[in-house]
């Protein structure tokens, strides 16, 4: 699995990126931690119903994963 960011388009209504640039949000850092939050926020529900999350489906036999971040945990 690559960690090296990929392009993707995502379409905001120009008024609202307008507004985001003038108060000096950078639209690509907020929509990446939208994405972060929302799936945190999946992956806790699932865990609340007795579902398996992508961080557990994800550990290694050796019995370390990579977190949300990508970052490599023991």
């Amino acid at each position: 699995m690559s960690r090296e960011p990929q392009m993707t388009t995502v379409r905001i209504p120009p008024a609202l990126r307008k507004k985001a640039h003038a108060v000096g949000l950078n639209v690509s850092q907020v929509c990446r931690k939208a994405i972060k939050d929302a799936v945190s926020r999946m992956e806790q529900k699932k865990d609340v119903a007795g579902a398996t999350t992508a961080k557990q489906t994800a550990q290694t036999t050796d019995g370390t994963h990579d977190d949300m971040r990508g970052e490599h945990v023991v």
